[in-house]
């Protein structure tokens, strides 16, 4: 059932369709939480993402692999889990007993609690957990390995399959539910000051950024290969860009922005989610991604300013323009000479 116009719901389950990649962006295909859904509880209608609601179990599988974070559960939030577990003298997690589904869990909160606790981490699930939900949390820990290695930490995350009874599992699932709730209606929890603090960045983001400012000191390296889907880059051609400002728009955390006079781009690795929505809507495909990251910009949101110009007047249409150099008239005038150059002709030419 729809509680609120962008708000879908089902028991302890949401879909906050404000906060989904399809909402601004029609053509944006996004399909990773209907990808892991056994029930096809999550479908797409006028191409906006729809929960159905009759066939969602509430089983959380889906929350993790959204890089906005447009999933949840009213009973289990993943930034107080993570801040939660790494105060306890234990490095291991269970599927169905320690956490709802390991599914629930980002690369971004395997590193934070990685680092924030300083020791390998281990995931455990049972011989009954879905095999699509093995295959996700071994993708997000291969994902998670490779981001430490590459900052050269000694610890990373491990998954190990083991047999469990299924009705102890569920017992377990119901008293950590509980648990987690009441804590959550209690306490005011960290994850909520995240959310406020970059309204637009996913709390993860900002968790996994506090993670590495904690070890900061400790990272020698400066520049590492970026990782799909934990940190991303992008540049902008300067010749093929004619900073109509799509990219800006339509960045669902502000990733890329302009500066205050509109005449150039700024981009700020430590928000963009690697969505790729800023590639689909550039016109004229100006927009790539290097294969490295300064991680120090990255973790202290620093921006790098991709593009910049100065505008001159047109001298046909008498408009302003990015000039780039090259001739005093805009793209669209110059394209009409250039397709329509035989109208030009004077008679005394012609041959």
């Amino acid at each position: 059932m729809i509680t609120e116009v962008f708000l879908q719901k089902k028991d302890f389950f949401i879909l906050d369709s404000l906060k989904c990649l399809r909402y601004d962006n029609s053509q944006n295909n996004c399909s990773k939480c209907m990808d892991i859904c056994d029930f096809d509880a999550i479908t797409v209608f006028k191409k906006k993402i729809k929960l159905e609601g009759l066939l969602c179990t509430n089983c959380a599988e889906c929350i993790g692999s959204c890089p906005t974070e447009a999933l949840s559960l009213e009973t289990f939030d993943s930034t107080s889990f993570v801040l939660d577990f790494v105060q306890k003298e234990t490095n291991t997690i269970k599927d169905g007993l320690d956490i709802p589904t390991l599914a629930i869990l980002d690369a971004h909160h395997i590193v934070s609690m990685i680092l924030r606790k300083k020791e390998n981490l281990n995931l455990v699930a049972s011989s009954q957990t879905k095999e699509k939900v093995i295959q996700y949390i071994t993708k997000k820990i291969d994902i998670s390995n490779e981001f430490l290695n590459q900052i050269q930490s000694p610890y990373s995350a491990s998954l190990d399959i083991i047999d469990v009874d299924y009705d102890i599992k569920k017992r377990g699932l119901f008293k950590n539910i509980l648990n987690i709730s009441k804590e959550i209606r209690n306490d005011e929890k960290l994850s909520n000051h995240l959310q406020k603090s970059e309204k637009l960045v996913p709390p993860k983001v900002t968790l996994l950024k506090n993670s590495l400012k904690l070890i900061a000191d400790e990272i020698e390296i400066e520049t590492i290969s970026t990782v799909k889907g934990l940190i991303a880059n992008k540049e902008i051609d300067f010749l093929t860009c004619t900073n109509c400002g799509e990219c800006t728009h339509f960045c669902p955390t502000e990733a890329l922005f302009r500066t205050s006079a509109n005449d150039g781009i700024y981009f700020q690795s430590g928000k963009c989610i690697g969505c790729g929505v800023c590639k689909m809507v550039c016109e004229s495909n100006s927009i790539t991604s290097p294969s490295s990251v300064d991680i120090g910009r990255f973790i202290f949101d620093q921006a790098d300013l991709l593009v910049s110009y100065e505008y001159h007047t047109c001298i046909e249409c008498k408009t302003s323009f990015a000039y780039k150099g090259i001739r005093d008239i805009c793209d669209r005038c110059a394209t009409y000479k250039d397709d329509f150059a035989s109208m030009f002709v004077m008679a005394k030419d012609i041959h």
